[in-house]
């Protein structure tokens, strides 16, 4: 019963592994060819957030983002959609890794039997399948809880401020160190991400953060998608039978109340196991399951 229980998980994480190799299979990678296009758009001296040629949307992600994937350029489409889905499936492998050292409970099987679940999961599916950059920013975040376990701040802080170059909902992780004084992992987050944004702004220049500021990021809070992939709040309430502008109001509402309730929750913890509630926060947060 014993090596059942130790092979069972192994088995698991095979079968939901090769269903999820699939994905390498897919040819082409939506999301990420917004990432890559964009990227070319920027090089060829084009405005991303204005000419979409060739991806899948218009470019709607920090203007840091431009430069992280220039590298891709020096492969072919087909050829960079696959290294970088190599570098979704490390992240979430050495991610998942560094969380359970972090909260201090790894053991073999249960990390094969996490990993399984991860891989059964819709939504990394969907990272996968679309070439989302969202296990590279849950990888940063687990570097980050890593660090942080460590007692090194200033390290856990540059990848926290990597990954809000990236992404901008990892913010909402700003006010838990705050509440835990955890000032200089803030301080340093906040510095390097000042410090990559002012490379970015000297390179791309102020047109393509006036757009990004003026037009992508007033629509981050009103998004309002019923599509079934849409697994957050605002994908369940426009999915019901309710007036757009109530079920915003009911979802901002009632997220608003989430964020708050967490932190409450933190303030009246007795906190024995910091990094524990870092590392939950961090896989919620990664999801977007509130906004």
């Amino acid at each position: 019963m014993v090596g059942l229980r130790k092979i069972f998980p192994i088995l698991c994480f095979v079968a939901f592994l090769v269903i999820a190799l699939r994905s390498f299979f897919v040819g082409r990678y939506p999301d990420f060819s917004v990432y890559y296009y964009g990227s070319q758009a920027f090089y060829l001296g084009a405005n991303p957030y204005i000419q979409a040629t060739n991806s899948f949307s218009n470019f709607v992600y920090p203007p840091f983002v431009l430069l992280f994937f220039l590298p891709f350029l020096l492969l072919s489409y087909t050829s960079a959609g696959i290294v970088f889905l190599v570098f979704s499936f490390l992240s979430l492998f050495i991610g998942v890794y560094l969380f359970l050292q972090a909260i201090r409970r790894f053991t073999w099987s249960g990390y094969f039997m996490i990993l399984a679940l991860c891989l059964l999961a819709f939504p990394v599916k969907f990272t996968f399948g679309m070439g989302q950059i969202n296990l590279v920013v849950f990888f940063l975040l687990s570097m980050t809880v890593f660090f942080l376990q460590k007692k090194r701040q200033v390290v856990a802080g540059v990848f926290l401020g990597l990954s809000l170059a990236l992404k901008l909902f990892p913010i909402l992780l700003l006010p838990y160190f705050l509440i835990t004084g955890k000032i200089r992992i803030v301080c340093v987050a906040l510095g390097f991400f000042l410090l990559l944004y002012g490379v970015t702004f000297f390179v791309v220049g102020s047109d393509f953060h006036t757009l990004f500021l003026s037009s992508v990021v007033p629509g981050i809070g009103s998004s309002y998608q019923s599509d079934y992939y849409n697994q957050s709040l605002t994908g369940f309430f426009a999915r019901l039978p309710l007036q757009a502008g109530v079920g915003g109001i009911v979802k901002n509402l009632l997220a608003t109340s989430l964020i708050l309730l967490t932190f409450v929750v933190i303030k009246r913890s007795t906190m024995k196991n910091l990094n524990e509630i870092v590392a939950l926060t961090s896989v919620v947060t990664d999801r977007k399951s509130v906004v």
